[in-house]
């Protein structure tokens, strides 16, 4: 069905970022700008952090983007920190991360007297929600996605990585230097697992998003020979060159303790790499048994009721993931790596036609549409 005039929609973040925030804000709306049915406005948030010219595509979204519409329908906030003042005009819809289980009391308490609808990533980011107090028909789960001309098997290897890896053996980490993507039990695990003189390497892709403490022992570790080798790259890399990177790897290993989504995840299998990953949680909407190892976890509530001084309505918690486990499947794929490959051959199907960011705007079209429709009609 096409609406006839198209439905103002104005979409609030970051864009041309480095974080994940602003890639699901550029992506969806690459890929909204293609349907008719919405004219699309873009309410500003971070500075830029590299050029829209820096690909066609990016070019062509700017090109499709007006400026804040005064009288749109429809009104998507996708940032941090969330912000709970209603827009201008639009029904309000708070499209918002949290990966601590328990959301926060402001949430619980401002959301339902302003927001339309509250969108989340994942069917346990759904889950968590619902069981801190917000009604599950507000709630609605808009699954994230992968580019699959870009992120594929047969994306070419970053020859510098490549150079710097050798003929070793690679485990592949990207995200934030952080306790709850894990980072720590992964380097522990890896450290524990493997001997300086095995050709096997780390390589860990870090974000400068985040605060450096643990990041200041990671390059300590680096730089040490008495250890298995970790490579540590702190550079931040164009959404272009990612795919060389899980090209240049040969395993892609998070063992995150809390995830809104997981993209590199994603983005690792749909360019074909075997991924060990945390056996619960948000990946489960796109990674299982049979496309992913999945590492033993089990729940860990977290002594008190706020997260980074924000009061929560419950214990936060996150998983565990099992050290000793990661360590096993470490090795395993280690060991077997033409069974590796297939698994990673399996993922890469089903990541590639199953979760794209096609998909993600498809949810978000059915979204909006139904919202402007129940707009007009006077409906909640």
């Amino acid at each position: 069905m096409q609406a006839d005039p198209p439905i103002k929609v104005n979409w609030e973040g970051s864009l041309f970022v480095h974080h994940s925030l602003g890639m699901v804000n550029r992506e969806i709306l690459r890929e909204l700008a293609l349907d008719p049915r919405f004219s699309l406005g873009h309410v500003p948030f971070e500075s830029d952090q590299f050029s829209p010219l820096s690909a066609p595509r990016f070019a062509a979204l700017v090109a499709a983007l007006a400026g804040p519409y005064g009288d749109a329908a429809v009104h998507v906030r996708h940032r941090w920190p969330p912000d709970f003042t209603p827009p201008s005009s639009g029904a309000y819809v708070l499209f918002q991360p949290w990966e601590y289980g328990c959301l926060p009391v402001e949430w619980v308490e401002k959301v339902p007297d302003v927001a339309r609808e509250v969108w989340v990533y994942t069917a346990y980011l759904k889950e968590c929600y619902v069981a801190s107090g917000l009604d599950e028909r507000i709630v609605k789960v808009i699954p994230l996605g992968i580019d699959p001309a870009e992120f594929t098997p047969d994306a070419v290897p970053a020859s510098w990585l490549r150079d710097m890896v050798g003929r070793r053996y690679c485990f592949f980490y990207n995200g934030g230097i952080t306790l709850r993507k894990g980072i720590d039990i992964l380097v522990n695990a890896y450290l524990n697992e493997f001997r300086p003189e095995e050709p096997v390497c780390l390589v860990i892709k870090g974000s400068n998003a985040y605060k450096k403490e643990l990041a200041s022992k990671v390059e300590a570790l680096a730089r040490r020979t008495d250890v298995a080798s970790i490579i540590y790259l702190t550079q931040d890399i164009a959404p272009d060159e990612l795919p060389g990177l899980y090209a240049a790897c040969d395993c892609y290993v998070q063992p995150y303790r809390a995830e809104g989504y997981g993209l590199p995840i994603a983005e690792a299998m749909a360019c074909g790499r075997p991924v060990i990953v945390t056996g619960a949680g948000a990946c489960r909407d796109f990674a299982d048994e049979d496309t992913a190892y999945l590492i033993k976890c089990s729940m860990e509530k977290l002594n008190e009721w706020v997260v980074s001084g924000i009061p929560t309505v419950g214990n936060p918690f996150w998983l565990l993931p099992d050290m000793d486990d990661l360590r096993q499947l470490m090795r395993y794929v280690y060991t077997h790596p033409a069974e590796a490959r297939e698994k990673g051959e399996k993922a890469s199907r089903k990541i590639r036609t199953q979760h794209t960011w096609k998909r993600s705007a498809a949810a978000v079209g059915e979204r909006i549409f139904e919202i402007a429709e129940k707009k007009g009609t006077g409906d909640r």
